[in-house]
Order: structure tokens, then sequence, then C-alpha cells
């Protein structure tokens, strides 16, 4: 049986791919700072995928295990045997308190969100059989974006250069020699448009409204990442939107095996966007 480990599994985000790769009959490894608080969670909290992981009749294959992503030896033993990884981690660069304040934990941004990237992709290389690294990055990573209003805000508000931190954490993953996908989602919600069409582009452009991505989707992809091969070495962003009025999306899981089609590898796209054309798939709906 394939095992893929998810990175940040005890976050939004990381807990929705945790629950698909489960539905779609994987082992899959939960790794996280604190196997007995994610224990809680999986236990107690509402699914986000609109699927539950209580109901997997076989629930040995979830592991939860302990890896944190500053020590790289940490992630030996949870990457060990891994055929893909979804890195789902991020840090808001503020103090984040839990339990009712009686638990600090501050992470930053260069740690996280860039040496965490380049100390996950350096182990999984190390230990081999790493087939996939799918990176959950963030819309205006883009140095050129610098004056992007949502960029700005997260930069600042939201952690000093988390922003910056999370470009070069692609960038680290780019020049790793793994394959990857970098999938960058808008605003994450953990509800979209009761019927969603997926739209990808690439070359990180402003967008002349709001975009928001449905946490159930941004997770659908990463999964479906880790063995499409189109998605090989595939930077996109993705958002959730509704479908045009009087029109009606196609199925989630119809929608996610055509989402990487027609997308250019990063150095076709980047040529794109340097020849004016915004870069390969841009703006494309996926609604049928």
């Amino acid at each position: 049986m394939v095992t893929y480990a998810v990175v940040g599994a005890a976050g939004w985000t990381g807990r929705t791919c945790v629950e698909v790769l489960l539905h779609q009959g994987y082992n899959v490894r939960a790794v996280v700072r604190d196997p007995d608080r994610a224990r809680v969670l999986y236990r107690t909290q509402p699914t986000l995928s609109g699927l539950s992981i209580r109901d997997v009749p076989v629930p040995e294959r979830l592991q939860i295990v302990r890896g944190d992503v500053r020590d790289p030896e940490s992630l030996r033993a949870a990457l060990q045997g891994c055929a893909g990884v979804i890195y789902a981690a991020t840090s808001s660069g503020w103090t984040q308190l839990s339990a009712f304040w009686r638990t600090m934990r501050t992470t930053s941004p260069r740690e996280v969100d860039f040496q965490g990237v380049q100390n996950v992709a350096d182990m999984a290389r190390q230990l081999g059989g790493v087939e996939r690294l799918v990176l959950v990055s963030a819309c205006y990573v883009t140095p050129t974006n610098r004056w992007q209003p949502a960029r700005l805000f997260c930069n600042t508000l939201l952690g000093w250069g988390l922003m910056d931190w999370k470009w070069k954490g692609e960038e680290a993953l780019r020049h790793s020699g793994l394959p990857y996908t970098i999938v960058r989602p808008d605003f994450i919600t953990a509800r979209g448009p009761r019927q969603r069409q997926l739209t990808v582009q690439q070359g990180d452009a402003s967008f002349d409204r709001f975009h928001s991505t449905c946490v159930a989707d941004l997770a659908a992809v990463c999964v479906a990442a880790l063995t499409d091969p189109a998605a090989a070495n595939v930077t996109l962003e993705l958002f959730s939107d509704a479908p045009p009025r009087g029109g009606k999306a196609v199925p989630l899981e119809e929608q996610v095996q055509g989402v990487f089609r027609g997308l250019a590898p990063d150095g076709a796209a980047a040529a794109g966007a340097r020849q004016g054309q915004g870069g390969a798939g841009g703006g494309g709906g996926l609604a049928g």
C-alpha cells in the first residue's frame, strides 16, 4: 500500500489533505509537532472536506507522527518510506496561543515557510523514494507583486516578511532536484460556492476581483498533484469560483482529473510570461 506524508497535518489544509488521501485508499502519515494535540483534533473537530475520517474502514492506515520542520533529523522517521509529501505547514509569524493561553508557541516565516521547505526537500532527497513534493504556497508571493495590497497585508500584519519567505521556499523547492508541484491558493475558506468551478492560472498576476479557495478544493488538487504526470514541476494559482450565471459546474472529481491539463512547467511558464503571454493556462475555468 502506498504511503503519503502530510507535513503540517494539524492545520486546516493539512487535515483536509489527510481526509482526502484516506478516502482514496492510501496510507497516510500525518506529520505534526504535537501528536497528542493532533489526535484530539482528529477525533473532535468537524471535517472540512465533506468526508469523515471517522468513517474510514481501516483507521490503521492513519499514523500521526512527530516531525518538526525546524528540526531536520526529526523528519527522518516521519518521511521514511513515503512515495510523496504534501507540505501544508505555514506560520503567521505571530505568537500563537492555544489551550486557553496555557501553551505558547512561536514560529517564524523564515523557519517554516523557507527553511522548513528546504529541510523537508533535503530529507526527502536523502531518503529517496519520494516521487513528488507538493507545496501549498500562496498567490502574490512573486516579488514583482510587492506592492499588491493583499501581499502587503500578509507580509506585515500576518507576519513580517511572510510572503517573501514563502517565495524563497518555492525557490528552494524548485532548485532541490525533487519533482514538485506548487499550488498557490488565494484566501482559503472552509466553504465555497455550493457548486464550485475550479479556476487555474499561471504567472501570479493580480486579479480584477476577489477570489477565494475552498480548502476542500485545495486538498483535492494537492492530492491529485501527487500522481498526475502533468503536475510535474508546475506552479499554479487555484481559485474556487461560482459557475457562470445559469451554468453548472461539473462534479469536483471530474474537474480535478483535468486540472493540470495544458499547464506549462515552470521554465516554460516563465518564458511565456516574459513574452507577455501571462503564463500558460492563464485564467482557465474547468466548468465544461
